[in-house]
C-alpha cells in the first residue's frame, strides 16, 4: 500500500487509508478482501459442471448453518446411524433445505449427515433425507461457509439464470472431506427449463 499511496501523491499509507475510507466508506484492506472474495466466487462459478447423482440416503442431525463445530454434528449422526444398525459411509454431507437466496437468515434449516450404504427400511426414515437421483450443478469451493448464501445467490444470477436449467428442488448439498476442511463440493438439483 506504501507504493500506491506514494503514486497517488499521499505523504504516507495512513493518510491514504483515511482519505480512501472517507471517500469510499470502506477501508482499502476491507475493499481488497471483498474484491478477492468476489474473484474466488467467480472462479468457483467458472468451474460449474452438470453431474448425474444416484439416489442416496442421508442420516442427519439438525443443526445451525453456521454451527462452529460441524464435526460434532457429523459424528453424532454417524454414531446414531450405527446405533440403529445402519451402515454410514465416510461421506459427510451438509444439506440446506428450503433455500433462501434473497436474504441471509441467522438460523437456517441445516442438516449435518452421513451417507448410508444401500437402501434403508422405511421405519428409520424419521431422521433420513432421501437425496433424489438426477442432474445437479456441481462446483468445488473454498469460499467461507459464513457466506454460503451469498455464494448461492451469485450462482443463481451469474450461472443458473444464464443456463438452460432451473432448480428442481429447494435444497443445496455441501460434501465435505473427512477432515472437514474449508474445501467442499456443492450440489444443486437441476431440471431443464
Amino acid at each position: 500500500m506504501s507504493e500506491l499511496a506514494a503514486e497517488c501523491g499521499f505523504s504516507s499509507p495512513a493518510v491514504f487509508s483515511r482519505a480512501f475510507t472517507r471517500h469510499f466508506g470502506i477501508s482499502p484492506s476491507l475493499m481488497k478482501d471483498r474484491f478477492l472474495d468476489d474473484i474466488r466466487v467467480m472462479e468457483s462459478l467458472s468451474q460449474v459442471q452438470i453431474v448425474e447423482l444416484p439416489e442416496f440416503y442421508l442420516y442427519y442431525e439438525a443443526t445451525e448453518m453456521y454451527a462452529p463445530d460441524l464435526q460434532t454434528s457429523f459424528q453424532s449422526a454417524r454414531n446414531k446411524a450405527l446405533s440403529f444398525g445402519l451402515k454410514p459411509t465416510a461421506r459427510n454431507i451438509g444439506l440446506m433445505n428450503h433455500l433462501s437466496v434473497h436474504r441471509q437468515e441467522k438460523k437456517l434449516n441445516y442438516l449435518a449427515g452421513v451417507v448410508l450404504e444401500g437402501t434403508v427400511p422405511m421405519y428409520y426414515w424419521e431422521d433420513i433425507f432421501v437425496i433424489p437421483s438426477g442432474k445437479y450443478a456441481s462446483f468445488t469451493t473454498q469460499y467461507p461457509r459464513e457466506n454460503f448464501i451469498q455464494e448461492l445467490t451469485d450462482l443463481k444470477y451469474n450461472w443458473l439464470d444464464k443456463s438452460d436449467f432451473t432448480l428442481r428442488e429447494l435444497f443445496a448439498l455441501e460434501e465435505f472431506s473427512e477432515s472437514l476442511t474449508m474445501e467442499r463440493t456443492v450440489y444443486l438439483p437441476l431440471i431443464k427449463r
